[in-house]
């Protein structure tokens, strides 16, 4: 079987340890949903591509695959969210979108309208004051309930964690 080759923008959602060299990353794709990419070596290589492959990293990946698990072959970073990933309350809440994320999105199957929503979350998460990430974090729960059909997204309910907790059936952890 002969190995294709893809290319997608991705933001990291999280990686996972493999062996003493390697990674599991776990990303959402703007092309194909959830991706798991196996990156080899990276935990040793001297090279920079570790650094695009942590939680918030908004990259272009680039990966083979024939079957199973691709292998990801590079990563170049599109933004990283400096102002985002240094304070600790706007990493908190961002980390609950990405959990949110996670838990619905699915292997190959695309979800352009989820894919930007997040990405405009974490703009938003990173160009804004602290003061404002829990509005910006609210904003992306009411859209992501609009998005999955449960809730009108001109529609205010003080219960959105319960009924997102519901949904996903996934705890949210909040730091």
């Amino acid at each position: 079987m002969i190995s294709m080759l893809y290319k997608s923008e991705s933001i990291i959602l999280k990686t996972i340890p493999y062996s003493e060299s390697s990674l599991v990353v776990i990303a959402f794709s703007k092309d194909y949903g959830r991706l798991a990419l196996m990156a080899k070596g990276v935990k040793k290589s001297k090279t920079s591509q570790k650094g695009h492959l942590q939680s918030f990293m908004h990259n272009t990946l680039s990966y083979s695959k024939k079957s199973g698990m691709g292998i990801l072959t590079s990563a170049f970073n599109i933004n990283h969210f400096p102002e985002l990933v240094t304070d600790i309350d706007k990493l908190s809440l961002a980390y609950e979108a990405l959990t949110i994320t996670h838990s619905v999105i699915q292997e190959n199957q695309a979800n352009e309208s989820l894919f930007e929503l997040l990405l405009q979350t974490l703009l938003n998460f990173n160009n804004a004051p602290s003061q404002k990430a829990p509005a910006h974090l609210n904003n992306f729960k009411k859209n992501f309930m609009a998005l999955e059909g449960i809730l009108p997204s001109n529609q205010n309910i003080a219960n959105i964690d319960k009924m997102i907790g519901n949904y996903i059936d996934t705890p949210i952890i909040k730091f």
